[in-house]
């Protein structure tokens, strides 16, 4: 494994790091723990949900607490799109995502689910940061007005399904939503992933021609009760 310093997900007080292992030599912390062994346990959990992947254990401390000034960032930058900016969620935006996805699903008659298919934006670190995943959130003049995210699934090979794809509707029509999509499937390729698997309903018009005009094949097994199509894209 390479000696390159492993980027911080989490704080710098848990030394011991799940690093995985990309095809390219390449590599990216999972997740952090005070202990090894609660960082084997974890190991454990993800070779379940990701049997192709390749994760190795390290000791990993960081010189300064400076190492990591946003443990939530992983090794991404913002991005900027016309007056957008994109970057990774923090704990701070928990309630206003969550608004954000609520707002769009009641615009369209879909039911917010927070105990259900909508638990995992508001158990970000569980869902999307201790597994491998990224959670987005966009921002216009300090304003969140989107979301998007993606985490490991275990169909399909080597695979992951964007999730909480939602804008506001003030900023739709903009392009942005293909922006996001885009960065999202760079982020992804990034990764070494190969798959790419989404669900929507069919009364999310918009959010439909995207994934069609992107080259999203519509695939069967959708498992979210509120979405009526599923579709897969190799990369």
């Amino acid at each position: 494994m390479s000696k390159q310093r492993i980027q911080l997900t989490e704080d710098s007080s848990r030394p011991w790091a799940i690093a995985c292992i990309l095809p390219d030599a390449k590599h990216y912390t999972v997740a952090r723990f005070y202990n090894r062994q609660d960082a084997e346990d974890h190991k454990r959990v993800l070779h379940r949900f990701m049997p192709a992947s390749k994760f190795e254990i390290v000791f990993d401390m960081p010189i300064s607490d400076t190492d990591n000034p946003n443990p939530y960032a992983e090794i991404r930058q913002e991005m900027s799109y016309k007056n957008f900016v994109i970057r990774a969620w923090e704990p701070r935006d928990r309630e206003k995502a969550a608004a954000i996805i609520r707002d769009a699903l009641t615009e369209y008659g879909l039911p917010w689910e927070p105990t259900g298919a909508d638990r995992d934006v508001l158990d970000v670190e569980a869902f999307y940061t201790a597994v491998g995943g990224e959670f987005w959130v966009v921002e216009q003049q300090g304003q969140l007005v989107g979301t998007g995210a993606y985490y490991p699934i275990q169909r399909g090979n080597q695979a992951v399904e964007i999730r909480k794809m939602y804008l506001s509707a003030s900023v739709r029509g903009q392009g942005l939503g293909k922006y996001l999509l885009q960065q999202l499937e760079k982020a992804i390729a990034d990764r070494g992933f190969q798959e790419i698997w989404i669900e929507t309903a069919s009364v999310l018009k918009e959010g439909v021609k995207l994934y069609e005009t992107s080259g999203y094949q519509p695939a069967t097994g959708v498992e979210t009760k509120r979405c009526d199509r599923v579709y897969v894209k190799l990369i």
